[in-house]
């Protein structure tokens, strides 16, 4: 489970294995290679470990990918070696959301206080969109990932 392949055409860029099943959303295979012994915090050969990887992927919603992740991060704890390339991408991506909700928190409270004016004026009390507010914004809901 320690081998490597090149990436693309040129071959420049050499990648874990392990990263074949991560990429493709192979839970199952995943959990299999890090029984056997593969290394989650194994880095690609421009320094990126496997877990930065595999937050990509969970920041893309990819399928399989909030477990892929979580069974990473388990197995990289275990050993005791979290990449600070890894910690640094989450940090970087919880920064991001955090400034993002509160910018949105802020334009919730601004529409909710028109509406707020805007109903008074209403005459026939229907109720505004079920559904509205930050944690539905384009559809989606935040589960924080385990670990």
């Amino acid at each position: 489970p320690s081998g490597s392949y090149k990436v693309g055409n040129l071959g420049v860029v050499t990648r874990p294995m392990l990263l074949i099943p991560v990429a493709h959303g192979d839970t199952a295979l995943v959990a299999v290679l890090l029984r056997a012994g593969a290394n989650a915090a194994a880095a690609d050969s421009t320094g990126e470990p496997a877990l930065s990887h595999a937050v990509r992927n969970v920041l893309c919603a990819g399928d399989g990918a909030r477990e892929i992740f979580d069974l990473l991060l388990a197995s990289a704890r275990e050993r005791g070696d979290v990449p600070e390339a890894a910690r640094a991408l989450v940090r970087a991506q919880l920064c991001a959301a955090t400034t993002y909700a509160r910018v949105r928190c802020r334009e919730l409270a601004k529409d909710a206080d028109d509406a707020a004016a805007g109903a008074d004026e209403e005459e026939d009390g229907e109720e505004g969109p079920v559904g509205r507010g930050f944690w539905w914004h384009g559809g989606r809901g935040v589960r924080p990932a385990r670990g």
